[in-house]
């Protein structure tokens, strides 16, 4: 059980807290992507969870150009780091909006690449209604990022 279902459990509280998310930190990180952004990159995308997911990325011209999958479904991709940035702000808009269908986004955790500002590490937490079977919690990370269009350079982690 999370530290956010413990907290609710004990205060009878029926359905899901508030989102956490830090708006400001977010919009920093973005307009930093966006200041920096190349033209071409390499990045790799890790999901550790139950349906483990790792792939490498290849955007030329701001498009995804191709992709390596190294586990797991590709389901959901390509996606170039502009498209992550704009699911979180969707997923946050459509919560604050309250636009959500049965599962509820109550918990967002993200930390940026310093040097580029996009999401390295996203962790996040769905509030499900009671007597469902659904896994709330997810993470992935985004990870081996390389600017240009040679990637012989760039380090593969497993």
């Amino acid at each position: 059980m999370s530290n956010l279902e413990n907290e609710r459990e004990g205060s009878g509280l029926q359905g899901p807290a508030p989102l956490s998310f830090d708006q400001a930190s977010f919009d920093r990180a973005w307009a930093l992507w966006e200041g920096k952004r190349p033209e071409d990159y390499f990045f790799s995308y890790l999901s550790p969870g139950w349906a483990r997911v790792h792939f490498r990325v290849q955007v030329r011209k701001g498009k995804v150009a191709g992709i390596s999958t190294l586990g797991g479904s590709r389901d959901g991709f390509p996606l170039t780091i502009d498209d992550i940035f704009s699911r979180i702000a969707t997923a946050v808009a459509a919560e604050r909006e309250n636009t959500g269908l049965g599962s509820r986004l109550e918990a967002l955790s993200l930390s940026y690449d310093p040097d580029w500002g996009f999401p390295a590490s996203v962790g996040y937490y769905w509030w499900n209604p009671p007597g469902t079977m659904v896994d709330g919690n997810s993470s992935f990370s985004i990870c081996d990022f390389h600017p240009g269009q040679n990637d012989q350079n760039a380090p593969m982690r497993r």
